[in-house]
Parts: C-alpha cells; structure tokens; sequence
C-alpha cells in the first residue's frame, strides 16, 4: 500500500496541550514518565543530551510500545518517524515509520505535535506535555507525552526519543 493513499487520521475533537520543560511538570506524569526520564538523565551524564547509541533498547522494554525516534532534518524544522511503537502505530491507525511526523497526526492535530518537536530542538531540553481538563479539581494529567533530545555531536538535537502516556486508549481521546 502507497503512503499517498493511506487517509490522515481523523479526531472528534483536538485538544491544547500544555508543554513545559520543568521537572516538576514530570511529576504530575506518573512513575513511568519519571523512570524512562532518570534512564536517559543517566545517559547523559554531564552533557547535555546523550546520544542514541548511549540507548539501549533491551533496557527499554517497559516504554518501547509508547515510544518513538524521530530524526530531526538538519534544519531542525522537519520531523522523520524513525522507530514507531506497536501501540503507536495501533492509535494512529497506520505505521508511520520512515514518514514525516505530520502526515501521522489528524491535521488539527498536527502543527500542535511538530511544535512540541521544534521546542525540544531549540531548547535541547527535555520537554514534557500534558493534558488537564479544567473541570478536574486535582488537576492530575488526563494524559501526557515525553520528548527527550539525543545528539550525535552533543551539541545538535537530531533526534527525538518521545513517549506517549498509557492511558491514551484511542486517538478521539486526544
């Protein structure tokens, strides 16, 4: 089957995300979000990103079907879909790999998630994101996503270890 053909999910409803790089915002995310980000805090040691060959992904089980490499071009504006997840590739319906991050995401949807991905880069920081409905008194994340930069010259972010919470079953919930 041709990508071309493949329609672009769709979603019900698109939601705002709040996007922080914060460590307290890790937190709110759950003991998952805060294991894979001491796993890649570990690393890096003193630099400021690690590399991807500093991954591995035996020791990574635990995140690997909510999680995704992303090349970054060098210009740092476009997003590649390098390793996608199995439960991933289930909410958004089709396997994105070796496709632009954009052409994956319903199209409401989109700019919201490659913006995400351009933050990390300029900031070469980790960046986390989450939903939170108003309503809600606690205020806890109805759902949230990682993104942590990896770097080859340690300098550069040319790609992107991003994770997507659990308790995101279907991509209408987004």
């Amino acid at each position: 089957m041709l990508w071309e053909s493949v329609a672009r999910p769709n979603s019900a409803s698109a939601r705002t995300w709040e996007r922080s790089n914060c460590l307290k915002s890790l937190e709110r995310c759950g003991p998952k979000a805060v294991a894979l980000y001491q796993y890649w805090n570990a690393r890096r040691g003193v630099r400021p990103m690690p590399t991807r060959a500093d991954i591995d992904p035996l020791e990574m089980r635990q995140w690997l079907p909510r999680l995704s490499l992303v090349d970054v071009s060098p210009d740092g504006k476009s997003f590649t879909y390098r390793l996608v997840g199995t439960q991933m590739v289930d909410l958004l319906g089709v396997n994105p790999t070796g496709r632009l991050v954009e052409t994956a995401w319903p199209e409401e949807m989109a700019d919201t998630v490659v913006e995400g991905y351009r933050q990390v880069v300029e900031s070469r920081q980790p960046l986390f994101c989450q939903q939170i409905n108003g309503w809600l008194e606690d205020q806890k994340p109805t759902a949230w996503a990682m993104r942590l930069p990896l770097s080859s010259d340690g300098e550069e972010v040319d790609m992107i270890l991003a994770y997507l919470s659990d308790n995101i079953g279907m991509l209408s919930q987004l």
